[in-house]
Order: structure tokens, then C-alpha cells, then sequence
């Protein structure tokens, strides 16, 4: 079962990518170095939110039996950016 958790958007809630991606790439950097293994959605996500720039974006969460995603948004929410 898949839920959505929803968070009211505002323009405070933003944040630039790069915000975002340097503190994943240190993650997935730290946990490859101690021999942990990151989901697929990590290896694929991360050269996503790359290409964005520094791009707002909108973070959301879906939680699934497998785990929790995390999703980036564009600021004007018509479209995914990344996954994690």
C-alpha cells in the first residue's frame, strides 16, 4: 500500500537543489565507502537532481511497504524532478 504524505506548499517551503544534493551525495559517498549498498532509486536520482541546478524544489514523501521515497518537485508542482 502506497501512501502520499502531503505538505501544504508555500513558497517558503522551497529550497534549491544544491541544498539538497549536497547533503545526499555526502550520504551516498559516506555509506559506499563503509561497503552499504544504496537503493537503485539512489544511483538514479541523485545524476536527476544534478541536472536541475539549483532549481527550487518542492520535497514530498511517499511511503511504501518497501520504504519511504523521497520525491523533489518542481516549484510549481507539474512535474517530478527526482526520487530518492
Amino acid at each position: 500500500m502506497r501512501t502520499l504524505t502531503r505538505t501544504r506548499h508555500t513558497a517558503e517551503s522551497l529550497q534549491p537543489v544544491r541544498q539538497c544534493l549536497d547533503v545526499y551525495a555526502w550520504r551516498a559517498e559516506c555509506t559506499a565507502q563503509g561497503g552499504i549498498f544504496t537503493c537503485k532509486d539512489f544511483e538514479q536520482g541523485l545524476p536527476d537532481l544534478r541536472r536541475a541546478g539549483d532549481a527550487p524544489v518542492a520535497l514530498g514523501r511517499v511511503d511504501t511497504a518497501e520504504g519511504t521515497h523521497l520525491v523533489f518537485l518542481a516549484a510549481d508542482l507539474s512535474s517530478c524532478v527526482a526520487v530518492l
